[in-house]
Protein backbone atom coordinates (compact mmCIF):
# COMPACT_ATOMS: atom_id res chain seq x y z
CA UNK A 1 0.00 0.00 0.00
CA UNK A 2 1.30 3.81 -1.15
CA UNK A 3 1.33 6.11 1.46
CA UNK A 4 1.19 9.40 1.16
CA UNK A 5 4.25 11.63 1.38
CA UNK A 6 2.72 14.72 3.10
CA UNK A 7 5.15 17.16 1.64
CA UNK A 8 4.48 21.15 2.44
CA UNK A 9 3.74 21.05 -1.39
CA UNK A 10 0.65 18.28 -0.63
CA UNK A 11 -0.37 20.08 2.35
CA UNK A 12 -0.36 23.22 0.36
CA UNK A 13 -2.39 21.58 -2.52
CA UNK A 14 -5.08 20.19 -0.42
CA UNK A 15 -5.33 23.21 1.79
CA UNK A 16 -6.29 25.06 -1.24
CA UNK A 17 -8.52 22.42 -2.56
CA UNK A 18 -10.20 22.93 1.07
CA UNK A 19 -10.82 26.17 1.19
CA UNK A 20 -12.01 26.05 -2.48
CA UNK A 21 -14.69 23.45 -1.70
CA UNK A 22 -15.97 25.07 1.69
CA UNK A 23 -16.29 28.58 -0.88
CA UNK A 24 -18.38 26.65 -3.18
CA UNK A 25 -20.34 25.38 -0.63
CA UNK A 26 -21.19 28.62 1.15
CA UNK A 27 -21.85 30.20 -2.15
CA UNK A 28 -24.46 27.60 -3.15
CA UNK A 29 -26.36 27.59 0.41
CA UNK A 30 -26.46 31.98 -0.04
CA UNK A 31 -28.09 31.62 -3.65
CA UNK A 32 -30.30 28.83 -2.07
CA UNK A 33 -30.97 31.35 0.90
CA UNK A 34 -31.56 34.05 -1.56
CA UNK A 35 -34.13 32.44 -3.99
CA UNK A 36 -36.05 31.63 -0.70
CA UNK A 37 -36.29 35.36 0.61
CA UNK A 38 -36.94 37.15 -2.75
CA UNK A 39 -39.81 34.64 -3.15
CA UNK A 40 -41.16 35.55 0.34
CA UNK A 41 -40.65 38.94 -0.65
CA UNK A 42 -43.49 39.18 -2.92
CA UNK A 43 -45.26 36.32 -2.62
CA UNK A 44 -48.85 35.17 -2.36
CA UNK A 45 -50.26 31.84 0.12
CA UNK A 46 -52.63 29.13 -0.52
CA UNK A 47 -53.27 25.58 1.03
CA UNK A 48 -51.08 22.94 -0.21
CA UNK A 49 -51.72 19.47 -0.29
CA UNK A 50 -48.33 16.54 0.91
CA UNK A 51 -48.66 14.00 -2.04
CA UNK A 52 -45.63 12.07 -1.52
CA UNK A 53 -42.54 12.55 0.86
CA UNK A 54 -39.61 10.69 0.05
CA UNK A 55 -36.63 9.94 2.28
CA UNK A 56 -34.19 7.46 0.32
CA UNK A 57 -31.50 4.64 2.16
CA UNK A 58 -28.75 6.91 0.30
CA UNK A 59 -28.57 10.01 -2.62
CA UNK A 60 -30.35 11.43 -3.92
CA UNK A 61 -31.31 14.03 -1.10
CA UNK A 62 -34.98 13.45 0.48
CA UNK A 63 -38.10 15.38 -1.31
CA UNK A 64 -41.58 15.80 -1.12
CA UNK A 65 -44.02 17.05 -3.67
CA UNK A 66 -47.19 18.60 -2.97
CA UNK A 67 -49.70 20.12 -5.08
CA UNK A 68 -51.64 23.56 -4.54
CA UNK A 69 -53.70 26.04 -6.54
CA UNK A 70 -53.81 29.68 -7.41
CA UNK A 71 -56.81 31.28 -9.13
CA UNK A 72 -58.29 27.75 -10.44
CA UNK A 73 -54.95 26.47 -11.57
CA UNK A 74 -53.40 22.90 -9.99
CA UNK A 75 -49.83 23.06 -9.74
CA UNK A 76 -47.29 20.40 -8.36
CA UNK A 77 -44.09 21.54 -6.58
CA UNK A 78 -41.33 19.68 -5.41
CA UNK A 79 -38.76 20.63 -2.69
CA UNK A 80 -35.30 19.09 -1.73
CA UNK A 81 -34.13 18.62 1.85
CA UNK A 82 -31.06 18.88 3.14
CA UNK A 83 -32.81 17.51 6.62
CA UNK A 84 -36.15 16.62 6.68
CA UNK A 85 -39.19 18.31 8.51
CA UNK A 86 -38.69 17.39 12.03
CA UNK A 87 -42.13 15.30 12.05
CA UNK A 88 -41.73 14.25 8.40
CA UNK A 89 -44.35 15.07 6.61
CA UNK A 90 -47.43 12.45 5.53
CA UNK A 91 -49.33 12.26 2.18
CA UNK A 92 -52.92 13.93 2.82
CA UNK A 93 -51.41 16.75 5.52
CA UNK A 94 -52.02 20.24 4.48
CA UNK A 95 -49.66 23.74 4.71
CA UNK A 96 -49.75 26.66 3.78
CA UNK A 97 -47.60 27.20 0.95
CA UNK A 98 -45.51 30.54 -0.27
CA UNK A 99 -45.69 31.40 -4.21
CA UNK A 100 -43.90 33.86 -6.59
CA UNK A 101 -46.34 36.44 -7.73
CA UNK A 102 -44.24 36.46 -10.43
CA UNK A 103 -44.07 33.24 -11.23
CA UNK A 104 -47.21 31.30 -9.46
CA UNK A 105 -44.90 27.67 -10.34
CA UNK A 106 -41.88 28.66 -7.45
CA UNK A 107 -42.71 27.97 -4.36
CA UNK A 108 -42.23 26.31 -0.83
CA UNK A 109 -44.35 25.02 1.13
CA UNK A 110 -44.36 26.42 4.95
CA UNK A 111 -43.93 23.70 7.65
CA UNK A 112 -44.56 25.32 10.71
CA UNK A 113 -48.12 26.25 9.64
CA UNK A 114 -49.72 22.95 9.02
CA UNK A 115 -54.01 23.04 7.87
CA UNK A 116 -55.23 21.16 10.74
CA UNK A 117 -59.00 22.46 10.92
CA UNK A 118 -61.42 24.86 9.23
CA UNK A 119 -59.69 28.70 9.76
CA UNK A 120 -56.64 27.74 10.23
CA UNK A 121 -55.61 29.66 6.29
CA UNK A 122 -57.28 32.89 7.87
CA UNK A 123 -55.86 33.24 10.92
CA UNK A 124 -52.79 32.56 9.23
CA UNK A 125 -53.44 35.06 6.83
CA UNK A 126 -54.17 37.34 9.71
CA UNK A 127 -51.03 37.44 11.10
CA UNK A 128 -49.39 37.10 7.61
CA UNK A 129 -51.00 39.57 5.13
CA UNK A 130 -49.88 38.37 1.17
CA UNK A 131 -47.02 40.33 -0.34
Amino acid sequence: MNKIKWTTKNILIWGILTVFALMVIKIASRSIENDVKNLLDDCGYTVGTVKIFFIPNSPPRPYLRYRYNVDGVEIEGKMYYKWPPRDGAKAGEQYVVAYSNKDVKKSIMLFDYPIKQEGDFEKFLKVNPPR
